[in-house]
């Protein structure tokens, strides 16, 4: 089971709810909602969409996640109305991990990769934005509160959204 694991981390498989309820014969999406009450907000993260939002700046969410665990966080939190796009990688058929992803991104909602900042948890999408030429990479160094803060050399690195938004006018 480790290996079928494995094969499939950094794909679109790998964030797929359909993928892995074919695998596991299991309804994931209604595994998902089942568990929803363990969705929350990261502390400090909207205060920073606030601000960000109240910007200038153009805002996007750019995630792996499925369509249907999305919709599902999204009617959690109520966050999407911070943002002016909401974008799936599997609408581009490609994971953030792979640099064709931003490319494919460019094509179909064009943006400046040398001006854009990119917040994010996983390294491997970091690289892949690095490679791509994305202009500003931000880690965040603590993504989950049940574990223990990364040490991140390779990219300026924030614990959480709180040092960004103070940086942010109000």
């Amino acid at each position: 089971m480790k290996d079928k694991y494995q094969r499939v981390v950094g794909t679109m498989d790998w964030y797929c709810v359909d993928y892995w309820t074919e695998q596991l014969s299991l309804d994931i999406e209604a595994l998902k909602r089942e568990i929803s009450h363990y969705i929350a907000i990261h502390p400090h993260v909207e205060n920073f969409l606030q601000r960000l939002h109240a910007s200038d700046k153009q805002v996007w969410l750019v995630t792996n996640a499925h369509r249907k665990s999305l919709d599902l966080k999204m009617q959690k939190t109520s966050l999407d109305k911070y943002f002016d796009e909401i974008i799936c990688s599997h609408d581009y058929g490609l994971p953030k991990e792979d640099p064709a992803f931003w490319q494919r991104l460019k094509e179909a909602k064009p943006y400046e990769p040398t001006n854009t900042l990119l917040v994010e948890d996983s390294l491997s999408v970091l690289s892949s934005a690095r490679e791509f030429g994305i202009g500003h990479l931000l880690a965040i160094t603590h993504p989950d509160s049940r574990q223990g803060e990364r040490v991140i050399e390779d990219y300026n690195a924030v614990p959480n959204f709180e040092e960004i938004a103070d940086s942010l006018p109000e």
